[in-house]
């Protein structure tokens, strides 16, 4: 994730036309994401259960947060709910 490398598999829900905005074709069914979007991106460590944000001391006050259904189904309830809220 951090090269901004996925393969085709990635895109079967995506439009042709926003990958090929965003992305370029390294190799036959290989795309690499437009190196002025990757140079925006920040990876970091954060609990989501237990971190608070938005929040200035960890740096999120102004991040945008994507999760995937595959994250949540690890918690229960009550954690899915303090992390969505």
């Amino acid at each position: 994730a951090q090269q901004g490398i996925y393969k085709k598999w990635s895109f079967r829900a995506t439009s042709d036309n926003v990958r090929d905005r965003y992305f370029k074709e390294i190799r036959e069914g290989v795309y690499q994401i437009n190196p002025r979007i990757r140079e925006k991106v920040r990876f970091a460590v954060l609990n989501l259960v237990e971190d608070k944000y938005p929040g200035l001391y960890n740096q999120t006050h102004s991040m945008d947060l994507i999760l995937c259904n595959n994250v949540l189904i690890y918690f229960s309830q009550d954690k899915i709910d303090t992390t969505i809220h």
